[in-house]
């Protein structure tokens, strides 16, 4: 259960409980501050400027990054926050609230607490669920070749990166040709960006007309990739460890400071 699905709306598991947790918080400042508005308030704010110093915290810590793409700082929805930060960022705030309001402290704590709690208790809940038994599936796929391969093989051994996409998804559009660039420049670990159920001709089309390169693209006209990991949205990236274990799987576009991070996490020795 890497995504939880909402209607026709795809949310992975990490969105989905931050917004349980957001949700839980002003609810309870809504009910504790039923004879003082400032505690709404102060929840509101805090809240707005929780989100905006997690994001602007992983825009510093991946800056390298963000200076090549500048715009790319505002794509949100590509996820990309640090919570530190915005926990640094809120608890300022709330320090420097006017001196009359701090009669409150006792109150803006419980609510934090009551936040903290379903957004913790839910993400320790749903992300062992995300990730428990999975494992690199056997599934056969063809490279652009049309030679049979399986993700294993590809893999060689090493950590692998797989994206499942297709050329008529409009996130796919604007995260692949990034994806590839990213595919091209590491050595330590593969990539293998697996079309889901797209004609040939069409994959061929896209690449093309990007000027992309046709090394780490594959395809899977059955979607069968996708079922064995009980996918449920275009793009969704996964991203396996050396043994085939599942480490971490982002669903949506992903930018490339986060892809870069999970990447560098796949990097590095686990502990045994």
């Amino acid at each position: 259960m890497a995504a939880i699905e909402l209607g026709p709306l795809v949310l992975s598991t990490p969105r989905f409980v931050a917004i349980l947790g957001a949700v839980a918080f002003l609810v309870a400042a809504q009910i504790r501050g039923r004879r003082d508005d400032s505690l709404t308030d102060w929840a509101w704010t805090g809240l707005i400027l929780f989100i905006l110093g997690a994001r602007l915290g992983f825009v510093i810590e991946n800056l390298s990054v963000y200076l090549q793409e500048p715009l790319t700082i505002l794509f949100v929805w590509q996820g990309g926050f640090s919570p530190w930060w915005g926990f640094a960022v809120a608890a300022v705030y709330t320090v420097l609230w006017p001196a009359g309001r701090r009669a409150v402290i006792s109150q803006q704590l419980s609510v934090a607490a009551v936040g903290g709690a379903v957004w913790g208790g839910s993400l320790l809940l749903l992300t062992p669920v995300a990730t428990a038994d999975v494992s690199l599936p056997d599934t056969r796929i063809f490279t652009m070749a049309n030679q049979e391969t399986q993700l294993a093989q590809i893999a060689g051994g090493q950590p692998i990166v797989v994206n499942l996409w297709a050329p008529w998804c409009p996130p796919c559009q604007r995260e692949t040709p990034m994806m590839l660039d990213v595919a091209g420049s590491e050595d330590s670990v593969t990539f293998a960006l697996v079309d889901q159920g797209s004609a040939v001709s069409e994959v061929v089309e896209f690449l093309e007309e990007r000027g992309l390169q046709l090394e780490d693209v594959y395809l899977d006209p059955r979607t069968a990739v996708a079922d064995e990991l009980r996918s449920i949205g275009l793009p969704t990236t996964l991203f396996f460890g050396s043994q085939g274990e599942l480490q971490h799987t982002h669903v949506g576009e992903i930018s490339r400071a986060e892809l870069l991070r999970h990447v560098r996490s796949l990097s590095q020795p686990q502990p045994r």
